[in-house]
């Protein structure tokens, strides 16, 4: 249930459980713990900004534009800060951490 963020996929044998207080929900797939910047495993939704990225995505998929793929980036991270709340805590395991990233 990703209300409570139980994200327990204990792929690698670094995995180990965390409680954190949320900060911010950056987009669809990232959110923040305090100072830690966190990508939910798995999931991969449509940047919410412009950026080098997404004109690179964009380039390489036919029909598609800019706006349409911001304006999703845009649906997914709503519809995240409407499943978790900036100020509570919840559970979570890390599986990997990769640069600046914990892998939920």
């Amino acid at each position: 249930m990703i209300k409570k963020l139980l994200l327990s996929i204990l792929v690698s044998s670094l995995a180990y459980a965390e409680v954190g207080t949320l900060s911010k929900v950056i987009d669809g797939d990232t959110v923040k713990f305090g100072q830690t910047t966190c990508r939910l495993a798995y999931i991969d939704t449509p940047e919410s900004r412009k950026n080098k990225r997404l004109k690179r995505i964009v380039k390489s998929c036919s029909g598609i534009t800019i706006n349409t793929m911001v304006a999703a980036g845009k649906k997914s991270t709503s519809y995240l800060k409407t499943k978790l709340k900036i100020g509570k805590q919840y559970k979570y395991t890390v599986i990997d951490t990769i640069g600046q990233y914990v892998l939920l």
